[in-house]
Protein backbone atom coordinates (compact mmCIF):
# COMPACT_ATOMS: atom_id res chain seq x y z
CA UNK A 1 0.00 0.00 0.00
CA UNK A 2 1.43 3.38 -0.96
CA UNK A 3 0.43 7.01 -0.69
CA UNK A 4 1.59 9.43 -3.37
CA UNK A 5 0.62 12.87 -2.19
CA UNK A 6 1.11 16.60 -2.72
CA UNK A 7 -0.07 17.59 0.75
CA UNK A 8 -1.01 15.93 4.06
CA UNK A 9 -4.17 13.85 3.96
CA UNK A 10 -7.29 14.99 5.72
CA UNK A 11 -8.83 12.92 8.48
CA UNK A 12 -11.38 11.37 6.11
CA UNK A 13 -10.90 9.71 2.75
CA UNK A 14 -10.50 12.61 0.35
CA UNK A 15 -8.33 12.23 -2.74
CA UNK A 16 -8.35 15.85 -3.95
CA UNK A 17 -4.68 16.16 -3.06
CA UNK A 18 -3.52 12.55 -3.06
CA UNK A 19 -3.27 9.43 -5.18
CA UNK A 20 -3.30 6.02 -3.48
CA UNK A 21 -1.70 2.95 -5.03
CA UNK A 22 -2.47 -0.41 -3.39
CA UNK A 23 0.17 -2.99 -4.28
CA UNK A 24 -1.59 -6.33 -4.30
CA UNK A 25 -2.35 -9.15 -1.86
CA UNK A 26 -5.79 -7.90 -0.90
CA UNK A 27 -7.07 -11.30 0.25
CA UNK A 28 -6.08 -14.73 1.64
CA UNK A 29 -4.75 -15.53 5.13
CA UNK A 30 -7.52 -13.53 6.74
CA UNK A 31 -11.21 -13.71 7.53
CA UNK A 32 -12.40 -10.53 5.76
CA UNK A 33 -10.88 -10.77 2.30
CA UNK A 34 -14.26 -10.25 0.63
CA UNK A 35 -14.93 -7.05 2.55
CA UNK A 36 -11.38 -5.84 1.95
CA UNK A 37 -11.54 -6.34 -1.83
CA UNK A 38 -15.04 -4.85 -2.12
CA UNK A 39 -13.97 -1.76 -0.17
CA UNK A 40 -11.03 -1.24 -2.52
CA UNK A 41 -13.33 -1.68 -5.52
CA UNK A 42 -15.77 0.86 -4.08
CA UNK A 43 -12.95 3.39 -3.60
CA UNK A 44 -11.80 2.75 -7.18
CA UNK A 45 -15.30 3.37 -8.51
CA UNK A 46 -15.74 6.49 -6.39
CA UNK A 47 -12.28 7.93 -7.14
CA UNK A 48 -11.23 6.37 -10.49
CA UNK A 49 -8.39 8.83 -11.08
CA UNK A 50 -7.03 8.76 -7.52
CA UNK A 51 -7.17 5.12 -6.44
CA UNK A 52 -5.17 2.46 -8.28
CA UNK A 53 -4.86 -1.28 -7.64
CA UNK A 54 -2.05 -3.62 -8.70
CA UNK A 55 -2.11 -7.41 -8.78
CA UNK A 56 -0.20 -9.44 -6.22
CA UNK A 57 0.65 -13.13 -6.16
CA UNK A 58 -2.45 -13.73 -4.01
CA UNK A 59 -4.75 -12.40 -6.72
CA UNK A 60 -4.41 -15.79 -8.41
CA UNK A 61 -6.51 -18.96 -8.53
CA UNK A 62 -4.01 -21.29 -6.88
CA UNK A 63 -3.25 -19.02 -3.94
CA UNK A 64 -6.97 -18.30 -3.42
CA UNK A 65 -7.71 -22.03 -3.32
CA UNK A 66 -4.92 -22.88 -0.86
CA UNK A 67 -4.87 -19.81 1.39
CA UNK A 68 -8.53 -19.20 2.06
CA UNK A 69 -10.13 -16.64 -0.23
CA UNK A 70 -12.03 -19.14 -2.38
CA UNK A 71 -13.40 -20.87 0.70
CA UNK A 72 -14.43 -17.52 2.17
CA UNK A 73 -16.20 -16.42 -1.01
CA UNK A 74 -18.01 -19.74 -1.44
CA UNK A 75 -19.13 -19.63 2.21
CA UNK A 76 -20.37 -16.03 2.04
CA UNK A 77 -21.65 -16.07 -1.56
CA UNK A 78 -21.20 -18.76 -4.25
CA UNK A 79 -18.85 -20.19 -6.85
CA UNK A 80 -20.09 -17.73 -9.50
CA UNK A 81 -19.03 -14.85 -7.27
CA UNK A 82 -15.57 -16.39 -6.98
CA UNK A 83 -15.36 -16.56 -10.77
CA UNK A 84 -16.14 -12.85 -10.93
CA UNK A 85 -13.40 -12.09 -8.39
CA UNK A 86 -10.95 -14.14 -10.47
CA UNK A 87 -11.84 -12.23 -13.63
CA UNK A 88 -11.36 -8.94 -11.79
CA UNK A 89 -7.99 -10.04 -10.40
CA UNK A 90 -6.79 -11.00 -13.88
CA UNK A 91 -7.65 -7.51 -15.12
CA UNK A 92 -5.44 -5.77 -12.55
CA UNK A 93 -2.21 -4.19 -13.85
CA UNK A 94 1.07 -5.86 -12.90
CA UNK A 95 3.11 -2.68 -12.38
CA UNK A 96 2.89 1.10 -12.31
CA UNK A 97 5.27 3.98 -12.97
CA UNK A 98 4.93 7.15 -10.91
CA UNK A 99 6.41 10.23 -12.56
CA UNK A 100 7.82 13.25 -10.80
CA UNK A 101 7.71 16.82 -12.00
CA UNK A 102 9.87 17.83 -14.93
CA UNK A 103 13.23 16.07 -14.82
CA UNK A 104 12.67 14.77 -11.31
CA UNK A 105 12.57 11.09 -12.28
CA UNK A 106 10.25 8.11 -12.07
CA UNK A 107 9.51 5.31 -9.63
CA UNK A 108 8.33 1.83 -10.58
CA UNK A 109 5.96 -0.13 -8.33
CA UNK A 110 5.24 -3.86 -8.60
CA UNK A 111 4.26 -6.49 -6.08
CA UNK A 112 7.19 -8.90 -6.27
CA UNK A 113 10.32 -7.89 -8.09
CA UNK A 114 12.63 -8.15 -11.08
CA UNK A 115 13.42 -10.70 -13.73
CA UNK A 116 15.40 -13.85 -14.39
CA UNK A 117 16.98 -12.27 -17.47
CA UNK A 118 18.61 -8.96 -18.36
CA UNK A 119 17.39 -6.38 -20.84
CA UNK A 120 13.73 -6.22 -19.81
CA UNK A 121 12.16 -2.89 -20.76
CA UNK A 122 8.99 -1.19 -19.54
CA UNK A 123 7.46 -1.89 -22.96
CA UNK A 124 7.97 -5.62 -22.35
CA UNK A 125 5.98 -5.34 -19.11
CA UNK A 126 3.27 -3.35 -20.86
CA UNK A 127 2.98 -6.08 -23.52
CA UNK A 128 2.36 -8.93 -21.06
CA UNK A 129 -1.03 -10.53 -21.67
CA UNK A 130 -2.18 -10.17 -18.08
CA UNK A 131 -5.75 -11.49 -18.43
CA UNK A 132 -4.74 -14.96 -17.29
CA UNK A 133 -2.96 -16.82 -14.53
CA UNK A 134 0.82 -16.52 -14.04
CA UNK A 135 2.73 -19.24 -15.83
CA UNK A 136 0.52 -19.15 -18.90
CA UNK A 137 2.40 -16.10 -20.18
CA UNK A 138 5.88 -17.25 -19.25
CA UNK A 139 8.46 -15.81 -16.89
CA UNK A 140 7.84 -12.06 -16.79
CA UNK A 141 4.48 -12.19 -15.03
CA UNK A 142 5.66 -14.72 -12.45
CA UNK A 143 8.79 -12.66 -11.76
CA UNK A 144 6.78 -9.49 -11.22
CA UNK A 145 4.46 -11.25 -8.76
CA UNK A 146 6.90 -13.53 -6.93
CA UNK A 147 10.55 -12.36 -6.99
CA UNK A 148 12.44 -11.01 -3.94
CA UNK A 149 15.60 -8.92 -3.47
CA UNK A 150 18.77 -10.39 -1.99
CA UNK A 151 21.70 -8.50 -0.40
CA UNK A 152 24.46 -9.97 -2.59
CA UNK A 153 25.01 -9.49 -6.35
CA UNK A 154 23.56 -11.63 -9.10
CA UNK A 155 20.55 -13.92 -9.13
CA UNK A 156 19.63 -16.97 -7.08
CA UNK A 157 16.80 -19.52 -7.10
CA UNK A 158 13.86 -18.31 -5.03
CA UNK A 159 13.11 -19.96 -1.71
CA UNK A 160 9.47 -19.79 -2.76
CA UNK A 161 9.91 -22.10 -5.74
CA UNK A 162 8.54 -19.42 -8.08
CA UNK A 163 10.28 -16.29 -9.35
CA UNK A 164 13.89 -15.66 -8.30
CA UNK A 165 16.06 -13.56 -6.00
CA UNK A 166 17.87 -10.54 -7.45
CA UNK A 167 20.82 -8.56 -6.14
CA UNK A 168 21.66 -4.84 -6.05
CA UNK A 169 23.45 -5.02 -9.39
CA UNK A 170 20.32 -6.40 -11.05
CA UNK A 171 18.22 -3.61 -9.54
CA UNK A 172 20.67 -0.93 -10.64
CA UNK A 173 20.93 -2.24 -14.21
CA UNK A 174 17.15 -2.49 -14.67
CA UNK A 175 16.43 0.94 -13.21
CA UNK A 176 19.21 2.69 -15.13
CA UNK A 177 18.26 1.08 -18.45
CA UNK A 178 14.63 2.19 -18.01
CA UNK A 179 15.35 5.71 -16.70
CA UNK A 180 13.90 4.92 -13.25
CA UNK A 181 14.99 6.12 -9.81
CA UNK A 182 13.63 3.51 -7.42
CA UNK A 183 11.84 0.16 -7.36
CA UNK A 184 9.09 -0.12 -4.72
CA UNK A 185 7.65 -3.56 -4.01
CA UNK A 186 5.85 -5.50 -1.27
CA UNK A 187 5.50 -9.32 -0.96
CA UNK A 188 7.63 -9.83 2.20
CA UNK A 189 6.71 -9.22 5.82
CA UNK A 190 9.11 -6.77 7.52
CA UNK A 191 9.40 -6.13 11.27
CA UNK A 192 9.17 -2.35 10.87
CA UNK A 193 6.75 -2.46 7.93
CA UNK A 194 9.39 -1.46 5.38
CA UNK A 195 13.04 -1.94 4.41
CA UNK A 196 15.28 0.20 2.18
CA UNK A 197 18.07 -1.76 0.48
CA UNK A 198 20.20 -2.01 -2.67
CA UNK A 199 21.77 1.36 -1.99
CA UNK A 200 18.38 2.99 -1.48
CA UNK A 201 17.04 1.92 -4.88
CA UNK A 202 14.87 -1.02 -3.79
CA UNK A 203 12.20 -0.47 -1.13
CA UNK A 204 9.94 -3.13 0.37
CA UNK A 205 6.70 -1.86 1.94
CA UNK A 206 4.47 -4.27 3.86
CA UNK A 207 1.19 -2.82 5.07
CA UNK A 208 -0.33 -5.70 7.08
CA UNK A 209 0.52 -5.31 10.80
CA UNK A 210 0.73 -8.45 12.96
CA UNK A 211 0.71 -10.59 9.85
CA UNK A 212 -1.34 -13.81 10.21
CA UNK A 213 -2.07 -12.66 13.78
CA UNK A 214 1.29 -14.11 14.87
CA UNK A 215 4.25 -12.07 13.53
CA UNK A 216 3.75 -8.90 15.63
CA UNK A 217 5.26 -6.75 12.88
CA UNK A 218 4.36 -3.14 12.17
CA UNK A 219 2.66 -2.10 8.95
CA UNK A 220 3.75 0.85 6.83
CA UNK A 221 2.85 3.02 3.86
CA UNK A 222 5.31 4.81 1.60
CA UNK A 223 4.77 8.50 0.86
CA UNK A 224 6.10 10.03 -2.35
CA UNK A 225 5.92 13.79 -2.87
CA UNK A 226 6.65 15.91 -5.92
CA UNK A 227 9.97 17.61 -5.40
CA UNK A 228 11.42 14.69 -3.43
CA UNK A 229 10.70 11.55 -5.45
CA UNK A 230 14.15 10.24 -4.59
CA UNK A 231 13.53 10.59 -0.84
CA UNK A 232 10.32 8.74 0.10
CA UNK A 233 9.07 8.83 3.66
CA UNK A 234 7.15 6.22 5.62
CA UNK A 235 4.24 6.10 8.02
CA UNK A 236 4.17 3.12 10.40
CA UNK A 237 1.24 1.70 12.34
CA UNK A 238 0.32 -1.25 14.54
CA UNK A 239 -2.63 -3.61 14.47
CA UNK A 240 -6.01 -3.10 16.09
CA UNK A 241 -7.53 -5.72 18.45
CA UNK A 242 -8.73 -8.79 16.58
CA UNK A 243 -12.53 -9.26 16.37
CA UNK A 244 -13.99 -12.43 17.92
CA UNK A 245 -13.43 -14.76 14.97
CA UNK A 246 -10.69 -17.31 14.40
CA UNK A 247 -7.73 -15.84 12.49
CA UNK A 248 -7.48 -17.05 8.89
CA UNK A 249 -10.72 -18.93 9.35
CA UNK A 250 -11.09 -19.90 5.70
CA UNK A 251 -7.57 -21.17 5.01
CA UNK A 252 -7.22 -24.71 3.69
CA UNK A 253 -6.42 -26.76 6.80
CA UNK A 254 -3.43 -28.78 5.66
CA UNK A 255 0.06 -28.66 7.22
CA UNK A 256 2.22 -25.72 6.19
CA UNK A 257 4.83 -28.01 4.60
CA UNK A 258 2.16 -29.70 2.49
CA UNK A 259 0.82 -26.32 1.31
CA UNK A 260 4.33 -25.17 0.42
CA UNK A 261 5.03 -28.34 -1.56
CA UNK A 262 1.68 -28.05 -3.36
CA UNK A 263 2.22 -24.42 -4.35
CA UNK A 264 5.82 -25.03 -5.47
CA UNK A 265 4.92 -28.15 -7.44
CA UNK A 266 1.99 -26.61 -9.28
CA UNK A 267 3.99 -23.48 -10.06
CA UNK A 268 6.79 -25.61 -11.52
CA UNK A 269 4.33 -27.78 -13.43
CA UNK A 270 2.83 -24.69 -15.07
CA UNK A 271 6.26 -23.62 -16.28
CA UNK A 272 7.10 -27.09 -17.62
CA UNK A 273 3.85 -27.17 -19.60
CA UNK A 274 5.10 -24.36 -21.80
CA UNK A 275 8.63 -25.59 -22.50
CA UNK A 276 9.10 -26.26 -26.22
CA UNK A 277 11.95 -28.12 -27.97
Amino acid sequence: MFLHTHSPRSAYYNTNNATDLFNGDFCDRGSWGVENVLLLCAWKLLYPDSVHLLRGNHETKLQNKVYGFEGEVRHKYCLRTMELFTAMFQALPLAAVISGQGEEGRVMVTHGGLFCSDGVKLKDIENIGRFQEPGEEGGLMSDLLWSDPQPFPGRSPSKRGVGQSFGPDITRAFLDSNDLLILIRSHEVKDDGYVVEHGGRCITVFSAPNYCDTINNKGAVCILSHGSMDAPTFKQFTCVPHPPIRPSKWILRVPFLHRTILVSFLGTARKLTFITP
